[in-house]
């Protein structure tokens, strides 16, 4: 800090400029929300149109002219589109395969059955018995026999007959199981419930396993997902349409809420189980072909052509 000296005038205080403030109106959010980024005052920021023009610039168009990845990115999304809609018609030609049909509608038709007749007896013997929970699960835990004989019994009876005659021995039981239950009565003991419970266990563990044999046999490799895809949308498919029907029926046949009116309505439902294996039946039927030197269908693939089979089949 300096000393004065007498005699010598201080030095002028400095002239302070003036603040300017910007000014501030209702466009300025409109206009900082259109910029981009492009600041408003340009004489304070030189190089802020530039990068206002950079942040405007869309991804992709740099990413494309940057990487050959990326060049090509857009023109082989859409050359492989094109070819996924030119090939997806020939895919449709799986279903020329005979048995992979009639596979699929014999798997809907039993499901739709097997299902539909597990949710009356369920109903008959809660709302109309008046059994509890646990009696009703311990009385339908014989269905459950397919657990010990599919992976015992089912692959020596297709060894020895073939998938097609295991499948309709299969379908045959479910035909009789239901049939033996349509006469049911408000006073049925277990006993008489029991044939038809176990038969349709022993049913399943005939039909299912050889269904998912046949309807993903002769198919070409690179359509062996379709097939299996297809088969089990056939099972969900006939179970909602079994649940479906027979709830539609019971109800419609129900002309009361006394025991006898629920009944009559269980008996009307019982129908439709039985008429759905009967056409898994005859539907299979078709199946039973001999085949000369014991060889399997040529494999189809998307197109529709076909190959000659290396491994025999039973049949």
């Amino acid at each position: 800090m300096g000393v004065l000296r007498p005699g010598r005038a201080l030095p002028p205080h400095p002239r302070r400029r003036p603040r300017v403030r910007p000014r501030v109106g209702a466009a300025r959010p409109v206009r900082q929300a259109r910029g981009r980024g492009r600041c408003l005052h340009r004489h304070r920021c030189p190089g802020a149109d530039r990068a206002g023009r950079r942040a405007r610039r869309p991804r992709g168009r740099r990413r494309q002219r940057g990487h050959p990845a990326g060049r090509a990115g857009v023109p082989g999304g859409v050359r492989a589109h094109r070819a996924a809609v030119r090939r997806a018609p020939r895919r449709l030609a799986i279903l020329r395969h005979g048995p992979l049909v009639r596979a699929n509608l014999s798997a809907m038709l039993f499901a739709a059955g097997f299902f539909g007749f597990q949710f009356l007896v369920v109903l008959y013997l809660q709302e109309l018995r008046g059994w509890s929970t646990l009696e009703t699960s311990f009385a339908m835990l014989v269905i459950g026999v397919d657990a010990v004989l599919s992976p015992t019994l089912t692959p020596r009876l297709v060894e020895r007959f073939g998938n097609a005659r295991v499948i309709l021995g299969g379908l045959l039981l479910a035909v009789l199981a239901y049939g033996l239950f349509l006469p049911v009565g408000a006073d049925w003991s277990y006993a008489a419930m029991f044939p038809s419970l176990i038969l349709l266990g022993l049913a399943f563990s005939l039909a299912y396993g050889p269904l998912t044999i046949v309807a993903t046999e002769g198919v070409a490799e690179e359509e062996q997902g379709l097939a299996g895809g297809l088969l089990y949308t056939a099972f969900q498919f006939g179970a909602a349409i079994g649940l479906s029907a027979v709830t539609a029926v019971s109800v419609a046949a129900t002309r009361t809420d006394t025991p006898a009116g629920l009944l009559d309505g269980y008996r009307a439902g019982l129908l439709v189980p039985f008429a759905a294996a009967v056409a898994a039946a005859a539907v299979s039927a078709f199946g039973l072909r001999t085949r000369g030197g014991g060889t399997g269908p040529a494999p189809v693939d998307a197109a529709g052509s076909t190959e000659p089979a290396t491994t025999p089949v039973a049949h």
